[in-house]
């Protein structure tokens, strides 16, 4: 899969999802105003019959300019205003979505056998892509199978699943389920799902306001004393909610159909993608027909029990809601096509229900397939890597209360002279329920291999958004202080400090995105200076040169910077603004990047942990490589 052209398609998919967004609206408009011009004909047409009005004196025309105005204004404003209000609840975070279809998080140190597996498959899979590892919710009380990944970037993203997926799915076919979400992610799907889920709520907007008058209590015709009419809003009386309500209901949904619509052109052939993604990631297509083959056999299938919301039935792995059987307007295709798709050859699967699974969580025996069928997989890589880090040092990352403590501890000098005043640091600057756990972890952390040590805090993430802010700050303040204690900041400082306070930026930067290569010199400037000094101290010209010859778009050609200007409070602020970049300049970025590490044709452990760092903050994906792997290439 190519991540960059994925993210490039999506950002042309938005363009055109405004534009269906316009057509949603002309069309509403041009119904609403055609239903009023009617109505009015009609009611001429009534009173001449009663001989109240002499239609001769009131000659009528199609062509109404108080309604067309009235109309023109008022409708485009609602749906505007509604599919606007709707993005800016939904754009927060993807726990925003989550507590609005009714899941609930799963805490990082749960230990239940379910939850531990759906976490550790999750943490696989962020790592051997090279994304953050996504907050995890859990809709229970669901024993359907179904997934969804929400959000608008893979900094902020947060992973749902069903009961019915953790207890119904072996393992393989649960990494396929969640492959098949991160492929949403690395597509840049998930932004565009809540663009069209903002779109989708503001043309049902008519139709909400259809529904909130035919409400009993919303307005009423009552007579009062004195014989005058009076609408008053409280229940009783003759309701001409239903009256007004109904035929505004009739019209707006034709704003409905066209979300739909909108719905099902966007969203079949992005799920056939995602399906390929998870094959692509877990070398395992077995695994993702069988995900399909038990939803379409199950007797629960993939329907929730809770309703869903029409505007969010798109984020959903399967149908949440019940099909049709034309399936004309449902936004995925149908099971025994996407079972096809994935199969090698084409040649689909069999129509009779998968074998029965084995006892739930038993552990796999060694040679099956779930440990060895994938073993070129990036994700076998990680689950490696995983496999040997410490109990102990996975347990604090997913603790909130210790995993503080942990980023301390990966933050400690190896003098022991600075050391011990780092020590001091944290017992008068932290808090004392994770102070009492540094000792602990200490020694752990020193006997880690200088790889492991990334992937690590990679896995600390989920439990760092959980911090409160009081708890955020004293981790920031306390951090900066320990890593500026010897008067220098080294880059596996930076780059530790860097991806700590990633989940507590804000997903949406204030400023508009970058489109101009002429506005990034400078940060580019800074950028592969750093770069070439991580990996090639002595001589860092001829790696810069290599980097800058990527960039042929920047005039003048970029000089690599002075040796004492290139300093990190800069790398900082030219990370920021190469953040707001679309993702054809990401791309630029990253391989210029690339060239600068490789340009020696050896990459130490500095170059590649910056590397990693920037390709996080800009929110693309650095698969991981083994020592191994990287020697060999």
């Amino acid at each position: 899969m190519d991540f960059f052209a994925a993210q490039d398609r999506a950002l042309r998919n938005s363009r055109r999802l405004q534009w269906l967004f316009f057509g949603g609206v002309v069309v509403t408009v041009a119904s609403i105003y055609a239903a009023l011009v009617a109505t009015f004909r009609g009611g001429q047409e009534i009173l001449r019959w009663l001989e109240i009005l002499d239609y001769r004196t009131l000659p009528f025309s199609f062509w109404q300019p108080k309604i067309f105005g009235l109309v023109f204004v008022l409708v485009p404003a609602i749906l505007a205003g509604a599919a606007y209000y709707r993005w800016i609840l939904l754009r927060r975070s993807g726990e925003s979505i989550a507590r609005e279809i009714g899941a609930v998080p799963i805490p990082p140190d749960n230990p239940d056998l379910r939850l531990v597996r759906i976490r550790n498959v999750t943490e696989e899979m962020a790592i051997a892509a090279g994304v953050p590892v996504p907050q995890l919710f859990l809709l229970d009380d669901e024993p359907a199978i179904n997934a969804l990944v929400a959000g608008t970037a893979a900094k902020t993203a947060a992973l749902i699943v069903t009961e019915g997926a953790l207890v119904r799915l072996d393992r393989d076919e649960l990494q396929a389920l969640v492959a098949h979400e991160f492929g949403h992610i690395l597509r840049g799907d998930v932004r565009l799902n809540v663009r069209l889920a903002a779109c989708v709520h503001g043309l049902r907007a008519v139709v909400r306001v259809g529904l909130w008058l035919c409400r009993e209590e919303s307005w009423t015709y009552q007579n009062r004393d004195d014989d005058r009419p009076k609408f008053e809003v409280k229940p009783g009386g003759i309701s001409m909610g239903i009256v007004v309500g109904l035929p505004i209901m009739a019209i707006g949904s034709v704003g409905v159909l066209w979300g739909r619509l909108m719905q099902t052109v966007f969203c079949r052939e992005r799920e056939f993608l995602a399906d390929a993604a998870a094959v692509q990631f877990t070398r395992n297509p077995a695994a993702v027909a069988g995900v399909l083959a038990r939803i379409e056999s199950g007797p629960e299938g993939s329907v929730l029990r809770h309703p869903v919301s029409t505007d969010l039935a798109h984020f959903f792995f399967a149908p949440g809601r019940k099909v049709g059987r034309f399936r004309l307007w449902t936004p995925h295709p149908a099971m025994r096509d996407r079972r096809t798709a994935v199969e090698p050859g084409g040649a689909g699967m069999p129509s009779a229900a998968p074998a029965p699974l084995p006892a739930p969580f038993a552990p796999t025996p060694a040679g099956s397939p779930e440990t060895e069928s994938a073993a070129a997989a990036p994700v076998a890589r990680a689950r490696r890597l995983i496999k040997r880090l410490p109990g102990e040092l996975v347990a604090a990352a997913h603790s909130p209360d210790r995993v503080s403590a942990l980023v301390c501890g990966l933050l400690l000098d190896r003098s022991p002279a600075i050391r011990a005043r780092q020590h001091e640091l944290i017992r008068l600057g932290g808090t004392a329920r994770w102070v009492e756990a540094i000792p602990a972890l200490e020694a752990l952390i020193d006997a880690l291999a200088p790889e492991e040590r990334l992937p690590l805090l990679q896995m600390a993430l989920p439990a760092l958004g959980c911090l409160e802010q009081p708890d955020r700050n004293v981790l920031g303040e306390l951090a900066a202080r320990l890593v500026e204690i010897d008067g220098h900041v080294s880059l596996a400082e930076y780059c530790v400090q860097r991806m700590m306070r990633s989940p507590w930026r804000p997903s949406e930067p204030d400023e508009p995105p970058i489109e101009m290569w002429a506005e990034l010199g400078p940060a580019m400037a800074v950028l592969l200076s750093a770069l070439a000094r991580a990996g090639n101290g002595s001589a860092p010209e001829a790696a810069f040169a290599a980097g800058a010859w990527e960039l042929p778009a920047l005039q003048p050609p970029l000089v690599l910077r002075p040796a004492g200007d290139d300093s990190l409070a800069e790398l900082d602020a030219a990370l920021d603004r190469l953040e707001r970049a679309v993702p054809t300049i990401k791309q630029g970025v990253l391989q210029a990047c690339a060239a600068t590490v490789v340009h020696d044709r050896t990459v130490s452990l500095a170059e590649s942990e910056l590397y990693r760092t920037i390709a996080l903050v800009l929110g693309c994906p650095a698969p991981l490589e083994t020592k191994d792997e990287t020697a060999a290439g």
